[in-house]
């Protein structure tokens, strides 16, 4: 029966979607701002909230929406469904009567994007018709949902699948495309595309990369220095190169302090916890590029004892196992030796637990499937004077909560709407 649902649920998201869409439409037709779409694998959410530390209230900002249902919503100034299937009848209602004014101010729309299943990115580049588009990354997420379009042979990878889909804002882009040239699968996608295209290339635009226990900072080459105050893996040097951009062309002097940068939840935020050891954390999403780029940043981190803790990345579909391989393989390549390995879930612990087991002897490396579990285990064996990296999935969120030296540092963690504190509490968080 759950899967009849789950089912029926995909095959009319877009009949949802397109309307609410119509409606959504018909407010920006009236409200007409200038359309900045943020877009990507990874890291769209770090580049709208540097946009909008740049931009303040210049602009209007999609926080908490990036679906084909999500956006039409944010449009909308409509919330989604907060606790019952139920409150759909009143959105459909809803729609029409909001669509009548906007309810948007500024002439600048900033909108993070997604694509995780086919046809989104298309969806909403028809939808949002932008001026600018920042395509941050492309990379294997949500690649479960792509995976029959290899299978049908309308694809060759998982990657040209999914790049493919986010291709689509460039059709509808009227003035600029920003992106990442070192992106092989991105380049491929943008083949012939018409709008002009920004490249930018880490060896070409980024001088200087530098962090430490409290910040980070990134060169422009030729130019100025931005910084952080908290430490964010070397691919933010990427979104520093393209919020640039952005800023030449609204013709806004940036501020390089980035002073009114507020870092979305679960991206490189450090606490103290009540046993004295730092805690580092990048719980909110994993998938393999997430994990090479913290695990890269962690390896720079100042510290002499370095744990990791890393939990199963999701929505690898058919590739499961070759990417919770490769995560073994990162692990071990990393450039750092850790002094310990906590693995959390059960995809780690059938692919990536036995490889790093067999080829770290002398690096203990322990395994749970539980999350409580790893609590336990933390609040057992730990003795303060470490650095602990959290990444991937399994609720660690709520183990990282269970741990806080400061119970008030749990607003800033991931995922703290009802639906996952009630989820966390089955687990025992």
């Amino acid at each position: 029966m759950k899967a009849i649902l789950v089912k029926l649920k995909k095959s009319m998201y877009f009949y949802v979607a397109g309307y609410f869409g119509f409606f959504a439409a018909k407010v920006l037709k009236k409200w007409h701002p200038k359309v900045i779409v943020v877009t990507g694998s990874s890291g769209k959410t770090t580049a709208l909230n540097m946009l909008e530390a740049q931009l303040g209230d210049k602009a209007v900002f999609s926080h908490h929406a990036n679906s084909a249902i999500g956006v039409p919503f944010h449009i909308l100034g409509m919330k989604g469904v907060q606790e019952s299937r139920r409150e759909w009848i009143g959105l459909l209602l809803k729609a029409p009567f909001k669509s009548r004014k906007v309810v948007h101010k500024a002439d600048i729309y900033v909108v993070e994007a997604d694509a995780d299943r086919p046809r989104e990115g298309e969806f909403l580049a028809k939808l949002l018709k932008p001026m600018i588009t920042v395509w941050v990354s492309s990379s294997r997420t949500h690649s479960v949902n792509y995976e029959s379009l290899v299978h049908k042979g309308v694809h060759k990878t998982l990657e040209e699948a999914i790049a493919t889909e986010y291709a689509h804002f460039a059709d509808y882009t009227a003035k600029l495309l920003i992106t990442d040239g070192d992106n092989p699968n991105i380049k491929a996608a943008l083949q012939n595309k018409k709008v002009e295209i920004k490249y930018i290339y880490h060896k070409e635009a980024i001088e200087d990369y530098r962090i430490s226990a409290g910040e980070s900072m990134v060169t422009i080459a030729g130019q100025h220095t931005y910084m952080f105050k908290q430490p964010q893996p070397p691919v933010i040097s990427y979104q520093v190169a393209f919020v640039d951009e952005v800023l030449k062309l609204l013709e806004v002097e940036p501020d390089y302090s980035f002073s009114r940068l507020e870092f979305p939840p679960g991206r490189s935020r450090v606490f103290k916890s009540s046993i004295g050891f730092t805690i580092v954390d990048s719980s909110y999403n994993a998938n393999f590029d997430s994990m090479s780029a913290m695990l890269l940043m962690f390896s720079k981190y100042p510290g002499d004892k370095k744990i990791l803790v890393l939990g199963d990345m999701l929505e690898q579909g058919g590739n499961e196992e070759a990417e919770h391989k490769k995560l073994a393989d990162l692990v071990l390549n990393i450039g750092f030796k850790p002094n310990q390995v906590i693995l959390l879930g059960p995809r780690v612990k059938r692919y990536t637990f036995p490889i790093l087991r067999d080829e770290m002897p002398t690096v203990p490396v322990s395994v749970f499937v539980n999350p409580h579990d790893v609590l336990d285990y933390i609040r057992a064996e730990l003795q303060g004077d470490e650095v602990v990296l959290f990444k991937g999935a399994r609720f660690l969120e709520g183990v990282i909560e269970k741990l806080l030296a400061d119970p008030q540092d749990a607003q800033y963690l991931a995922r703290r709407e009802n639906i996952w504190r009630k989820r966390r509490a089955e687990w025992g968080l």
